[in-house]
């Protein structure tokens, strides 16, 4: 009798170790990075300028080797001193994930993706006695890649950590009054720390 348990308990504990991961289609989880630049950021003494980021990804798993990814972004700062200068950021990221150790939805990855995106910059600047403001649209284009390795825990909590390079191109180029926008951009996103749960 104390065989056949201590078996099933092993059974069990395999389960969840191993194979329940496996058994998984979905998974939402953020960047907890930019949740701690937020708060660091934020709380630094700096009242004339706030900020704000945030993604939210969403992971389906087509099969052992592929899975399909959407990122969805959002950017919003607000700098008022003797200028003032908001910007609103929406981005949207579909990225194809290959796993080649045929590992599901976790273990090592890399991604290729497109970056689609549109930006509201609003800006109003002093030049003596002259007030002169600006506010238009912009539309971003871009593609990267990421590589990095996902961990699905028990319960189906995961954690991610990964790098991603980007390159933008943003349309139409800089106008007259903006100092925060080039019509090309390069990121590089060394450290990226995500949790999520998958199911």
């Amino acid at each position: 009798m104390k065989k056949c348990f201590f078996f099933i308990c092993l059974m069990v504990l395999g389960y969840n170790v191993f194979c329940q991961s496996e058994e998984n289609q979905f998974t939402v989880q953020t960047n907890i990075t930019y949740l701690l630049c937020n708060i660091l950021f934020n709380t630094l003494d700096n009242s004339a300028q706030t900020f704000f980021i945030m993604d939210i990804e969403g992971q389906y798993r087509i099969n052992d080797s592929f899975n399909f990814s959407l990122t969805l972004s959002l950017l919003n700062s607000n700098y008022s001193l003797y200028d003032e200068e908001n910007i609103l950021e929406l981005s949207m990221k579909p990225m194809l994930v290959w796993r080649p150790f045929k590992t599901g939805i976790r273990g090592f990855y890399l991604g290729l993706f497109p970056s689609i995106g549109i930006i509201s910059y609003k800006n109003s600047i002093w030049e003596g006695l002259s007030h002169k403001k600006d506010s238009y649209l912009l539309a971003e284009i871009g593609c990267g890649g990421s590589i990095g390795y996902k961990w699905v825990l028990k319960k189906g909590f995961t954690m991610q950590l990964g790098c991603t390079f980007e390159q933008t191109f943003i349309v139409p180029k800089e106008r007259e009054y903006s100092d925060s926008y080039n019509s090309l951009m390069t990121f590089i996103n060394i450290i990226s720390f995500k949790m999520g749960y998958t199911f």
